[in-house]
Formats: C-alpha cells, sequence, structure tokens
C-alpha cells in the first residue's frame, strides 16, 4: 500500500509543479527556459529531498524512490517542453496536414512553411538561453554551456548509436 502512496504523492508534486510552471510561463515570459526547468524541476525538488530525509520526516528509502520517480517524470517533462512551448517544425507541420479538409501535397507545406523565421526563432531563442554567441549577424559559436549541452548530445546519440542526420 505504500507503493501506490508513494506514487499518488509524487505524482500530485509533479503536478503541483507544472501548475506552477504553467502559471510562471504565462506570467513572467521568461527568456531561459532551460535554467527554470532545470530550477524548478530538478534542484529545488533535490534540494527538498535532502532537507526531508536530514531532518527525518521521511524515509532514506521511500525519499530515494520518490525521487527517482519525480526525476524521471520530470525529465520527460523537460525533454517535450521545447516541442510544446515553441513552434516545432514537425508539429507544426502535422497541424497544417490536419487543419486542411482534403490533406496538402509537399509543395502546399513548402509554401505554408516560413523555413526562415522557423530558424530565426531558434537561434534567438539559443541566444537567449546563453547557449550560443552570434558575431556580426553570421558567425556562430557556443557558450561553455552550449557545449556542455552539445556533448551530452553527441554522448547520447553515441550511446544509441545514431549517426548524423539520422534519428
Amino acid at each position: 500500500m505504500i507503493e501506490f502512496k508513494l506514487i499518488i504523492f509524487t505524482a500530485l508534486i509533479f503536478v503541483f509543479t507544472v501548475a506552477i510552471h504553467i502559471v510562471y510561463c504565462r506570467t513572467q515570459k521568461p527568456k531561459r527556459h532551460i535554467e527554470d526547468l532545470v530550477l524548478l524541476f530538478i534542484l529545488i525538488p533535490i534540494i527538498i529531498s535532502i532537507a526531508l530525509l536530514l531532518s527525518g520526516c521521511i524515509g532514506f528509502q521511500i525519499c530515494l524512490l520518490a525521487t527517482l520517480l519525480y526525476l524521471a517524470l520530470s525529465g520527460v517533462y523537460i525533454q517535450t517542453y521545447p516541442a510544446i512551448q515553441a513552434n516545432s517544425p514537425s508539429l507544426y507541420i502535422l497541424y497544417l496536414i490536419g487543419n486542411s479538409e482534403k490533406g496538402l501535397t509537399k509543395s502546399d507545406i513548402e509554401t505554408k512553411l516560413d523555413v526562415k523565421q522557423l530558424i530565426g526563432n531558434k537561434v534567438t531563442e539559443l541566444e537567449d538561453e546563453e547557449l550560443i554567441v552570434v558575431k556580426n549577424k553570421t558567425d556562430v559559436s557556443l557558450t561553455f554551456k552550449g557545449k556542455v549541452l552539445a556533448l551530452i548530445f553527441v554522448v547520447y546519440r553515441g550511446v544509441l548509436g545514431l549517426k548524423e542526420g539520422r534519428g
């Protein structure tokens, strides 16, 4: 019975955190989404878990299980958030097709997509997150944070055996 209570309690805390995140995004219009997500969904809950554990309010095993479940839920949310928050090209194409009465041809889709806008928005987001630096409007380089994030994805794709341009 403890396991079920643990799952329900952890899920409620996660839903509450998502609600806080939604309210925050709608009222503050944050520029650094990644930092906000990591702080709200990872660092604060870990600090709270450690405090509860050290205070003796919760046992080690229960604390560990709840934290792992919460971090798993948060990881999924953090990974899917960019697709929900921004205009993902793939999701936008699905939207265009789904919103048409008879479907679309490839050329219809190409005329409806503003590739420069999609790329420009992403470049601006990466600048706002301080993951890249754009110099002279043409030269783009990674910041330290950008290099760390890129390395994580390179290693992750390597572990999965994915080649560049393949997924």
